[in-house]
């Protein structure tokens, strides 16, 4: 079992945060439920598929607390899985999130995060494109920044950020990540900015014979926006690993066209990673994606959202897959505090590698969301 994050220090902070606009602060307590049914062609992602019906049932709370100083996120949420044949896949899981955003002063601005999340499901994996079979996952990130306005289109930015995912499986490899970041930003018109940083991350494996990896990555950011519809981003930089014998590039760009009826967006990520327990070693993520919504009235819509991936662990390319996804989604909202909703989803993942199996997953929902009263404290 890898180690749990020692962040005391980091949530000493953020309760600072809390107490400092507590007494200004105006705080707003919003009760959720959420109830949904699901069919899945493939629950347990394996190649000989055996479908099932799954109901999910989902309180959570949001709690938001503003100042002129302080602004304070916070959510709960705990998820029950119940399946209709399949029994032994019912599972409970929890996620909680806590944002603290803190103006110093005029000029520099302290925010801090802290997701956590713990399921019996591929949540983890699947942010990067992977399925794997069902496990405990326990995952937390903690990040505290700092920016500090140097001119009025000029700023200094700096962040520590800490994470863990951890597995109950045997399969799968805990992993560790501590890192940071500095980077120069400076708007040279109201609709450009340039900017330029580094991060560093040291990777910790808990596996047999593995060290941990430290990854230096240097980049360029440019993002401008066009007109009122449209605008665009580019991030190129150089990314160096294994003690720097290993040098790789990594490159996140981005567009997004507005329209009356919606929006289209499309881009390209490739960066250096871990492979969600897969194995001991980093991994190269490579993702295509495009996505489309389109408003059909005050209260409903549709997107459609398409995306192409490849993950690569290097040096040894014991885990080589890529996975297609297609989502097509929809919503409805006729009161305030009630939303509709329905959708579906085709999965297809290819290994060459680990794991060696290959699987198509299709999944169709609806849910019903209520957000029935808001709590002024």
């Amino acid at each position: 079992m890898c180690r749990k994050p020692g962040r005391a220090g980091l949530l000493a902070l953020a309760l600072s945060f809390t107490i400092t606009g507590a007494a200004t602060a105006e705080t707003v307590v919003r009760p959720q439920f959420t109830v949904e049914e699901r069919y899945d062609s493939n629950p347990a992602f394996d190649a000989v598929a055996s479908s099932d019906f799954v109901t999910r049932l989902s309180p959570a709370v949001h709690v938001t607390s503003g100042s002129r100083k302080l602004k304070f996120k916070g959510a709960y949420e705990l998820s029950a899985a119940f399946y209709q044949k399949e029994t032994g896949l019912d599972y409970t899981s929890q996620s909680a999130d806590l944002e603290a955003d803190l103006a110093v002063s005029n000029g520099l601005k302290v925010d801090f995060r802290d997701t956590l999340k713990k399921s019996r499901d591929s949540i983890v994996a699947l942010d990067a494109g992977v399925q794997t079979d069902y496990a405990e996952i326990f995952s937390n990130t903690a990040e505290l920044g700092f920016t500090k306005e140097i001119t009025e289109k000029a700023a200094l930015e700096i962040t520590i950020e800490d994470s863990v995912i951890d597995f109950d499986s045997p399969s799968l490899v805990d992993t560790r990540v501590d890192g940071a970041s500095a980077s120069w930003r400076y708007a040279y018109t109201d609709l450009a900015a340039f900017k330029m940083g580094y991060v560093y991350s040291r990777y910790h494996f808990e596996t047999d014979g593995a060290g941990d990896e430290d990854v230096h990555k240097v980049s360029i950011e440019l993002s401008k926006k066009f007109s009122e519809s449209l605008s665009a981003s580019l991030s190129a930089g150089l990314v160096l690993s294994g003690d720097g014998a290993r040098a790789d590039w990594a490159i996140d760009a981005s567009a997004v066209k507005e329209f009356k009826w919606g929006a289209v967006n499309a881009g390209f990520t490739r960066d250096i990673t871990h492979s969600s327990g897969l194995s001991g070693e980093l991994s190269v993520a490579n993702r295509l994606y495009a996505g489309v919504a389109k408003t059909l009235g005050e209260s409903s819509g549709l997107t459609l959202s398409l995306s192409l991936g490849d993950t690569v662990s290097e040096p040894s390319g014991e885990v080589d897959i890529a996975s297609y996804d297609a989502k097509l989604g929809s919503y409805w909202q006729p009161r305030g505090w009630m939303r509709i909703s329905g959708g579906y989803s085709h999965f297809e993942q290819r290994g060459e590698g680990a794991p060696d199996e290959d699987f198509d997953r299709d999944q169709v929902f609806i849910n019903v969301t209520l957000t029935p009263l808001n709590w002024s404290i």
